[in-house]
């Protein structure tokens, strides 16, 4: 066999091979709103939170996604149930305006007070003095944290704002007690009046390169890419930084709050 005809075989065969299963995966990924959403719904089910935000932040990526009640109600348990508290109060803000019913007023009421007795909000600013609006916070712990589930769920937190870029200023979510921040005092206590407001300098990005405000845990997901291109992508391009998908849950009718689809 002439060698062209050789080499145009092995391509023939070989092209199958190198885009079947990117061609399969996105076929699978980039369903319908409602497909990626229940797909979603179901992982919190499961109490599969990880797996629940991937679906749910690229439903909410989609076209009608930000108007979709159940899509923003249950992003919101899903950011909660990770930590993602910043991401979790901006769902329940949302939710609020699309609950048209007592149920779902209800529900979302529900989660508001759980965020509520749990975090509360501390506004961060620059100093007069910092010239960069972009970096990161060290947060400490004044006194030791007794409490287990509260000491974990601050020490999550502490390391995503060590290793984070941000940008001020920015109004961050914290268990209620005595921190510094950068080496600045400050407290947050429940049922506060306002959240208290710290000026801080801030400590330079690990990577001046590297993704900007990604503090909601998803930003960082689309930068560059655009909202069309990562509904595309979908969760496969999650996987690539998330760690890995345990695989989809079997798909079945999902009733949300009794109403029919």
């Amino acid at each position: 066999m002439p060698a062209r005809r050789i080499a145009l075989s092995l391509s023939l065969v070989a092209a199958p091979l190198a885009i079947g299963p990117v061609g399969s995966a996105s076929a699978q990924e980039a369903g319908t709103l409602a497909e990626t959403r229940d797909q979603g719904v179901l992982y919190c089910k499961k109490k599969r939170f990880k797996q629940a935000l991937r679906y749910l932040n690229q439903a909410y990526a989609m076209k009608g996604g930000p108007g979709d009640f159940p899509t923003v109600y249950y992003r919101g348990v899903a950011a909660f149930a990770l930590g993602q508290i910043e991401l979790a109060h901006e769902m329940v803000e949302i939710a609020e305006r699309l609950a048209v019913d007592e149920r779902r007023k209800r529900r979302v009421l529900d989660l508001s007070q759980q965020i509520r007795e749990l975090y509360g909000p501390v506004v961060f600013e620059p100093t007069a003095e910092e010239t960069s609006t972009r970096g990161r916070i060290f947060l400490e712990a004044k006194t030791g944290i007794i409490n287990r589930d509260k000491r974990e769920r601050f020490d999550r937190l502490r390391e995503r704002y060590r290793t984070t870029a941000l940008t001020l200023p920015k109004t961050l979510f914290l268990p209620y007690g005595e921190y510094t921040a950068n080496g600045i005092p400050f407290a947050v206590v429940e049922r506060a009046e306002k959240p208290p407001t710290v000026e801080i300098f801030l400590q330079p990005p690990e990577d001046e390169g590297g993704v900007i405000d990604s503090i909601d845990g998803t930003t960082w997901m689309w930068i560059g890419i655009g909202t069309a291109a990562a509904v595309g992508i979908g969760v496969g391009a999650a996987l690539l930084f998330g760690g890995e998908d345990e695989g989809p849950v079997g798909r079945q009718d999902v009733p949300f709050f009794g109403e029919q689809r």
